[in-house]
């Protein structure tokens, strides 16, 4: 029994969303990637959300982890692309976030929203189209998830590598500084535009060395403007 005198403790209330997201003040079609990213910071570790990977400290440098998901329609097409270049493009699309941060390719993991209609061959093609970039750095597929939907395939890649020498963050940037780009502009988006074929080759190496420089870099897939 509780005392009389003892006052009732209250409840802890649960947190509240940003109001901008809210369904019926702003859908996040009016918001964009970079607005809603500013919304679910308040409920990420301190720091996080603002770079291209995730970048944690162990006994022998640093574990660099990202997350990349892909759509079909919107980042693949196997109306006109085989289902072996899209798992390709893929993958080498989430290692840039590992190139970008000089991290040497460890592991990851492939989760898969297939569509019902799909033939068997687009999925056994999709992962066979990663397999094979996948041993060109020797990174090892390590698991993952499957699940059917009815609506277009969805993929999502988290790759895992390791470095030695710490990342610069995009916060680390100061004013004054140069800027540089390693490749041709555009060309994985002109490719997708043109309906070619294009299997571009993460610059791992590239990324390795500009880290060990302590020159800060990023992943411009998105667009160089957008990165800045």
């Amino acid at each position: 029994m509780r005392h009389p005198r003892r006052r009732r403790r209250r409840r802890p209330r649960g947190g509240h969303a940003p109001p901008a997201c809210h369904a019926h003040r702003m859908s996040v079609r009016g918001v964009g990637e970079l607005g809603l990213l500013e919304r679910i910071k308040p409920y990420l570790a301190a720091g996080a959300g603002g770079d291209d990977a995730a970048v944690i400290a162990d006994a022998t440098g640093f574990v660099v982890a990202s997350t990349d998901m892909f759509v079909e329609g919107v980042h693949f097409d196997l109306g006109w692309m085989s289902a072996e270049d899209a798992g390709w493009r893929s993958l080498a699309l989430a290692l840039g976030d590992l190139a970008a941060k000089g991290a040497e390719p460890l592991w990851a993991l492939a989760a898969v929203a297939i569509p019902k209609q799909w033939p068997v061959d687009h999925l056994t093609g999709l992962y066979a189209g990663m397999a094979v970039l996948a041993r060109r750095f020797q990174l090892a597929i390590a698991g993952g998830d499957m699940s059917s939907i009815e609506g277009p395939a969805v993929v999502s890649l988290t790759v895992v590598g390791h470095t030695n020498t710490m990342p610069l963050a995009r916060a680390h940037v100061e004013a004054g500084w140069s800027v540089g780009v390693t490749g041709a502009l555009g060309a994985a988006a002109v490719a997708l535009r043109e309906r070619r074929v294009h299997r571009p080759v993460p610059l791992i190496e590239e990324g390795r060395r500009l880290n060990e420089l302590a020159l800060c870099s990023g992943d411009i897939s998105d667009g160089l403007v957008r990165e800045m």
